[in-house]
């Protein structure tokens, strides 16, 4: 007889210990992880400055990290678009590494006075001032797809200068400045005035 009831007790502590299991389980998604996937997002502007075009690309990445070749091998492969030239000219970072303990606060009414929101995302954007490998804190699973890198790029202008001699090709005072193409139209324009 004792020997059925023993059974039946370790029965009742395994399923206890299910149990709480499943429930820590359950928790599991709020506890920080790697990250293994960032969204880059290239923004285009164009000579006007107007945005031109924006593209969004999920990249994976191991160890939250992405190194120097990698972004220089993303910038060379997402330079052109439209037929026309851009050069990167600003690198910014997000990444939301907040604290579990911390959601209820970041999430909490800003008219209580206990949290200031512009703050807080100071803390998760970052602009990189020059093409180097990037790091990404460890980030709760359920907002990963948060983490994400900005490229921006502006287009290429066709400025071109043209030199202007003075005294002639061969002459003794044949100092070069370049003058801009608009300077050039300008001097040739008659105005008229009323």
């Amino acid at each position: 007889m004792e020997d059925f009831e023993l059974e039946k007790l370790d029965d009742i502590e395994d399923e206890w210990i299910n149990q709480i299991y499943e429930k820590e389980k359950e928790l599991d998604k709020y506890y920080k992880n790697n990250i293994y996937f960032i969204c880059i997002n290239y923004v285009y502007v164009d000579i006007y400055k107007n945005i031109l075009k924006i593209k969004k690309e999920n990249i994976k990445i191991t160890d939250n990290f992405l190194s120097k070749e990698n972004i220089l091998d993303i910038i060379k492969k997402n330079n052109k678009i439209c037929r026309k030239e851009f050069k990167i000219f600003s690198i910014c970072k997000y990444n939301f590494h907040i604290d579990i303990e911390n959601i209820s606060k970041y999430n909490s009414d800003e008219s209580n006075g206990e949290y200031n929101s512009a703050e807080y995302n100071e803390e998760f954007f970052q602009n990189i001032k020059s093409i180097k490998d990037i790091y990404w804190q460890k980030t709760i699973p359920i907002f990963e797809r948060l983490n994400c890198l900005y490229l921006f790029f502006t287009e290429k202008s066709d400025n071109k200068t043209k030199k202007n001699r003075k005294n002639g090709k061969n002459g003794k005072n044949g100092k070069t400045r370049k003058l801009k193409i608009t300077e050039l139209y300008l001097k040739n324009e008659i105005i008229k005035l009323n």
